[in-house]
């Protein structure tokens, strides 16, 4: 069951999925996971050399000790806060490796339909790492990795949904407790309020990542749209059947004049639906000569004695 008219929900492992089979593409691996960058005099290079992990939740009190921030980091909840982990971030330069651990926050928001991804801050434990490593890492890696971690999930989209004549308004999201998830209502009903991530983290069961629950009001506006397109129109047909001693031709037509839908709030996976139509059938029956049968069968039986 939900409380929205349509409730679309996607856990942390799908969207995982998604990295994990575009860090396996050597052709983006070459494009995304590595670079170089040359800064007085001294050329770094950089790859990422393990799959990114992407956590849809808020990062511990513990981010904030290393936290690197395009504005002043301010420690204070965010709208639908959510982490990019790279496990290991290989930094090198006059052939002295550093690999460091860096996690990228971001937030989530939606913006004509699609989901945008705003980087916030990178974390990474600068800690024995001397002035250049220092440099590169806060000042060329941790900006591409917050560039990186909007990057990867680019393609994900909350669309605007309309099905069956039946269109529904923006969604609300929200993010937490491993799962995203969007509630909206029809385009003429009321505003959604923001959705629980922990009810929807609940839902996922049996290895299930991506979810869609409709509304018992959306079951009934798309099974009145069905009926609606079908009220007025004429179906006909007609034909013939033979059935041993005679044959039968046949005519009917039928039109739909009204129909009404409704679905029970205790079972809202059932539809009633209330007809009113005219119909109209004509057949005549035409039977064959006692004579002629008689004829068919006495030749039948000839021919089965002349086989032996």
């Amino acid at each position: 069951m939900t409380s929205y008219d349509l409730e679309v929900a996607l856990h942390e492992d799908a969207l995982n999925s998604v990295v994990s089979s575009l860090y396996g593409r050597a052709s983006l691996k070459e494009k995304l996971f590595q670079g170089s960058r040359t800064a007085s005099g001294k050329t770094a290079t950089w790859s990422v050399e393990e799959c990114p992990v992407v956590s849809l939740r808020a990062p511990d009190s513990g981010f904030w000790t290393h936290a690197i921030a395009r504005k002043p980091p301010v420690p204070e909840p965010y709208t639908n806060p959510f982490t990019v982990t790279f496990p290991k971030l290989r930094l090198t330069f006059d052939g002295a490796p550093w690999e460091r651990e860096v996690t990228a926050l971001c937030t989530l928001t939606v913006y004509s339909g699609n989901l945008t991804v705003v980087p916030v801050a990178v974390a990474i434990d600068l800690t024995g790492a001397d002035a250049w490593a220092t440099y590169f890492y806060e000042h060329v890696v941790g900006p591409k990795m917050l560039d990186l971690s909007s990057t990867l999930l680019r393609g994900v989209t909350v669309p605007h949904i309309t099905f069956a004549e039946v269109d529904f308004g923006p969604p609300a999201i929200a993010v937490g407790e491993g799962a995203l998830v969007a509630g909206t209502n029809l385009a003429d009903g009321a505003a959604p309020p923001a959705p629980e991530p922990a009810d929807a983290a609940a839902k996922f069961s049996g290895g299930t990542h991506f979810y869609v629950l409709i509304g018992p009001e959306t079951v009934r506006r798309v099974a009145q749209a069905q009926m609606d397109a079908q009220t007025g129109k004429r179906n006909q047909t007609s034909g013939e059947a033979g059935f041993g001693i005679g044959k039968a031709t046949y005519e009917a037509d039928i039109t739909l004049t009204s129909a009404t839908a409704a679905v029970d709030g205790a079972a809202p996976d059932t539809v009633g639906i209330s007809a009113g139509f005219t119909a109209h059938a004509d057949a005549e029956l035409e039977l064959y000569s006692i004579g002629h049968d008689l004829e068919q069968v006495g030749d039948a039986i000839g021919h089965f004695f002349k086989s032996y």
